[in-house]
């Protein structure tokens, strides 16, 4: 596996802050996922991106996935604007999602990002009314939009592996080689079992979201301050012999007052990932 950090931690604060990405590097995160919400990753500003990479050149941080809009900007403290779904019954909001999401697709792949994760809000299985939706623009996108050599991921939203197993059969009217899943391990222990929805996902498996809840909310923590069965999740992991992005996908607890005050729940991951190296 390749374990990466999203920027997930600094949402509150603009990728272009002098110190967010040499904090990442100086706790031995060089490689990340860029979380593509404006005002935290400037992808409509050209400008702005210019300047990002050159800062993350000079920081030697790596971004290799992108988890691409959920909203149109995100402001602290934790105030989402602007709504985006693929699967929105409403066509204005599926629109803005594509053209959202193909500005921030565009911007990542700049940066060298190659998987692209999108939240499909579905919650299978079952009949649900957005899976066409999802499949009709996930196929618009891929067909026009979609950078060259990028990887489409589709996360869960919640269950366990009953839901992974129907996001697998929407995927399975999409080109499989360039689509996958990105399985986020705290919603698939609200679900329940998360060994048994790796092993479900098993070969179309591309990119994991990893941190810790305490099995009723979704709470964005550090490894080892929730229930997660981490021993039993490494183990499916290495059963299905996955070795994608692993990216630790942890909230600031502090909404953005303290961005130095961060370097404690890196030190926390990072502690975690010597131990099961």
């Amino acid at each position: 596996m390749k374990i990466m950090l999203s920027t997930h931690l600094f949402l509150y604060h603009d990728l272009l802050e002098e110190d967010v990405l040499k904090l990442a590097a100086d706790e031995g995160f060089s490689q990340a996922e860029i979380w593509a919400m404006k005002p935290h990753f400037p992808y409509d500003d050209p400008r702005g991106m210019e300047d990002l990479c050159l800062l993350a050149a000079r920081e030697g941080v790596e971004f290799h996935t992108a988890h691409l809009p959920i909203y149109e900007k995100v402001y602290p403290p934790k105030k989402p604007s602007g709504l985006l779904s693929p699967g929105s019954p409403d066509p204005e909001i599926r629109v803005r999602w594509r053209n959202e999401a193909t500005m921030a697709a565009r911007a990542a792949a700049t940066l060298g990002a190659k998987y692209l994760t999108i939240h499909g809000d579905l919650h299978l299985p079952g009949p649900d009314p957005r899976a066409a939706r999802v499949r009709e623009s996930l196929l618009d996108f891929i067909s026009e939009d979609l950078p060259q050599d990028a990887i489409l991921c589709l996360e869960n939203a919640g269950g366990g592996p009953e839901q992974v197993l129907g996001l697998l059969d929407l995927l399975n009217d999409l080109p499989s080689q360039l689509t996958g899943l990105t399985l986020d391990l705290g919603h698939a222990l609200l679900g329940g079992d998360v060994p048994a929805s790796i092993l479900a996902a098993g070969s179309r498996l591309r990119v994991v979201h990893a941190h810790d809840n305490d099995g009723h909310y979704d709470k964005h923590w550090p490894p080892g301050r929730g229930c997660m069965p981490w021993e039993a999740v490494l183990k499916a992991l290495s059963e299905i012999n996955f070795s994608g992005p692993f990216i630790w996908e942890i909230r600031d607890p502090t909404g953005g007052a303290d961005l130095h005050g961060l370097r404690s729940i890196l030190e926390e991951i990072r502690k975690f990932d010597q131990v099961y190296a």
